[in-house]
């Protein structure tokens, strides 16, 4: 709740003398060091600057700056949510959750450093300072409570499948669902939160670098699609079928719990895209090898000129048809609602992961 929050931003304001110490003691690991050196560690503007400067003036490897970022965040401590179930029988309703202090060096990997610094072009202040806001971000967004979002969780609105020609894992986005939307925007948000949250902390321990691809369809899933071309991957040229026949919401892989006869909504608006735009470049960097959007058709100049051109330094391409995806995916890998022959996966609809 808000002491939560408190403990939370207060520690920023009493570390901040101690960072730019340890940033003037870590200064000593970096070569062409001695601009820094003459500088009062007090002087935010100057020492950026310089920072900067030995960046691009010397050919450091990534790892000299992750050592020195390790040092800087030597003895530095974040507030972190810890929950333990006291009566093993029973729901997440009887967990006891507690604050406790824990040293960020621990928190974060020499990976996830290197993903830091390279979204900050390797100035040392800018990145220590990101790291500890996102170690302090995740203190207090995770674990999420899927009550708050089971439904959206349940749709399957967004959601990890299959591998891109290029063997980044895809995770969905589908605007479209069946049934009107509650207009939750923060269920939706903590949906897509939970659900890359889960995933990297599942294989950071064996692809700690690994990249995924976004696919967002914004339109009917059911949208019947341009014929197919001669130059598709389709093997001489044959239309296929699924692109010039509707395919029934069953088909595409709707929410089970939903009659097939209600009509499709929008579950998400502009504000949505916006504050996950700003979360995942955010706390996200080098995360994303490529994100495709396939909007509604009426919408399409707008997203073109409205939408980010990156995510999370990743760029954003806006597609005109869902048949444009094959250039990118296996049709086999590729899910049916995104054009391709793949079935949903049944966990796709499932509620849970880690807790």
């Amino acid at each position: 709740g808000a002491d939560r929050r408190r403990s939370t931003l207060l520690f920023t304001a009493s570390s901040s003398r101690r960072i730019m110490k340890n940033i003037a003691r870590a200064s000593k690991f970096l070569r062409g060091t001695k601009q820094l050196q003459s500088i009062d560690a007090d002087d935010d503007t100057s020492l950026a600057n310089a920072m900067a400067d030995v960046a691009h003036d010397t050919d450091e490897k990534n790892s000299d700056y992750i050592d020195t970022v390790q040092e800087i965040l030597d003895g530095m401590t974040v507030p972190i949510r810890n929950r333990s179930q006291t009566r093993g029988e029973h729901n997440q309703d009887n967990q006891v959750e507690i604050i406790m202090d824990k040293n960020v060096q621990f928190q974060i990997s020499r990976s996830e450093i290197e993903r830091y610094l390279i979204s900050c072009d390797r100035n040392l202040k800018a990145t220590v300072v990101r790291l500890i806001e996102s170690v302090a971000w995740r203190s207090v967004m995770f674990p999420i409570d899927l009550r708050s979002c089971r439904i959206e969780m349940q749709s399957a609105q967004f959601f990890q499948q299959g591998f891109d020609k290029e063997r980044n894992p895809i995770f969905y986005f589908r605007s479209m669902l069946l049934g009107p939307w509650r207009n939750d925007i923060q269920a939706t948000i903590l949906t897509v939160l939970h659900r890359l949250e889960t995933y990297f902390l599942k294989v950071d321990s064996e692809r700690p670098s690994v990249k995924i691809t976004m696919i967002a369809i914004m339109r009917n899933l059911t949208e019947i699609e341009p014929k197919t071309s001669k130059n598709d991957n389709n093997q001489g040229g044959q239309e296929d079928e699924q692109s010039i026949r509707a395919p029934n919401p069953s088909s595409v892989g709707s929410d089970p719990r939903i009659d097939s006869s209600e009509e499709y909504h929008n579950h998400s608006n502009f504000v949505f895209l916006q504050l996950f735009d700003e979360l995942i470049s955010r706390h996200y960097p080098g995360r994303i090898a490529k994100a495709f959007v396939v909007p509604r058709k009426d919408r399409s100049m707008r997203f073109r000129t409205n939408f980010p051109t990156h995510l999370a330094q990743a760029p954003v391409i806006v597609l005109s048809s869902k048949n444009d995806l094959r250039k990118y995916v296996d049709k086999d890998e590729l899910v049916v609602f995104a054009g391709g022959k793949a079935k949903i996966s049944p966990s796709a609809f499932e509620c849970g992961g880690l807790e």
